[in-house]
């Protein structure tokens, strides 16, 4: 009996967590294909352009971090948030190959340049 109910109980748990990351995962796609329609990319690398881009994100979704703008050589063209990664060349990146490849990549959590979460 309690085997089922702590199995019962894990279940609805985690099904309530998948919904719950599915309609953060829908908001924020929504949120960034609205923000992006009518983007202009030069426009965005000018001085306070990302940055007015990324206090709005935060505002709706507050758990962005830093935004950046990459270009296909892998450096960035402009870079909002608290790290040094201006200067990062994420070129030999397997995201970064990936995105080139098919346009986008999902990842899981990794440290990458910003050592955020630690290995």
């Amino acid at each position: 009996m309690y085997y089922s109910a702590t199995k019962a109980l894990e279940q609805r748990t985690l099904e309530s967590l998948r919904l719950e990351v599915a309609k953060h995962r829908e908001a924020t796609d929504r949120f960034l294909l609205e923000r992006t329609r009518g983007l202009n990319l030069p426009a965005l690398t000018q001085q306070g352009a990302l940055k007015r881009v990324f206090r709005s994100l935060q505002d709706v979704v507050p758990c962005f971090v830093d935004l950046g703008i990459i270009n296909g050589q892998g450096r960035h063209l402009a870079y909002e948030g608290p790290y040094q990664l201006l200067s990062k060349n994420y070129k030999d990146a397997k995201w970064f190959k990936a995105v080139m490849e098919h346009g986008f990549y999902i990842s899981d959590v990794f440290s990458g340049f910003r050592k955020v979460p630690p290995p």
